[in-house]
């Protein structure tokens, strides 16, 4: 079910490569946008190489206590494959959510996504599902789709249901193609990576 255009992935990785290249002849370093945009390029190549880009990007990023910064960091961490280093991430958006609940409730309703988000892609999908309940019962906002999604997507890999997981796949690929979302790009938050973990649970097995 996933897809992805690998042949647009190798063209930008070779250019990709030849700038990183020119760069380091000028005596400059590459950051970490630089290096997590080749890990993303190999990991949907499914290169083995992608472990290593990736985790030096987590590693090299400047992270403040804001709950968004530290998800991409957590995030590519998963891509990563280094466990260790994921759960700290969550350890901390968690440790942050619970500081920051006694600030205004604008600030406590910009968290409740990020962590839901977090716990969803950690697998802790009743946690995920607990922290949308409370959402709903803090905000009545239909249009916010994205939390719901995410809702969603626990729901139908905690009580296996690929039909619903499918379905949500098919509107992360709508948006990724209607926005033009690139496999490498280096957004806090990457449709890419959902739209991949939708399929899985839609393909459970695959």
């Amino acid at each position: 079910m996933f897809s992805v255009n690998t042949t647009s992935i190798k063209k930008y990785l070779l250019e990709k490569q030849q700038i990183i290249k020119t760069m380091r002849a000028d005596g400059r370093t590459e950051g970490w946008a630089d290096l997590e945009g080749l890990g993303r390029c190999y990991y949907y190549l499914r290169d083995p190489q992608a472990g290593e880009y990736l985790y030096d990007a987590a590693r090299s990023m400047k992270i403040v206590n804001t709950p968004l910064l530290l998800f991409h960091q957590t995030n590519v961490y998963r891509m990563a494959q280094a466990p260790s280093e994921m759960q700290q991430g969550l350890n901390q958006i968690r440790q942050l959510h619970s500081e920051q609940m006694l600030g205004s409730p604008d600030k406590q309703l910009g968290l409740w996504d990020i962590q839901a988000l977090s716990e969803f892609i950690a697998g802790r999908d009743q946690a995920c599902l607990d922290l949308a309940a409370q959402y709903r019962q803090r905000v009545n906002d239909t249009t916010q789709w994205f939390i719901y999604a995410i809702e969603d997507l626990a729901d139908a890999r905690l009580n296996s249901i690929p039909t619903k997981a499918a379905t949500i796949a098919q509107e992360f690929a709508q948006t990724i193609k209607k926005e033009r979302i690139k496999p490498w790009d280096t957004n806090h938050i990457q449709l890419w990576d959902l739209y991949e973990l939708a399929c899985q649970i839609a393909t459970p097995g695959t």
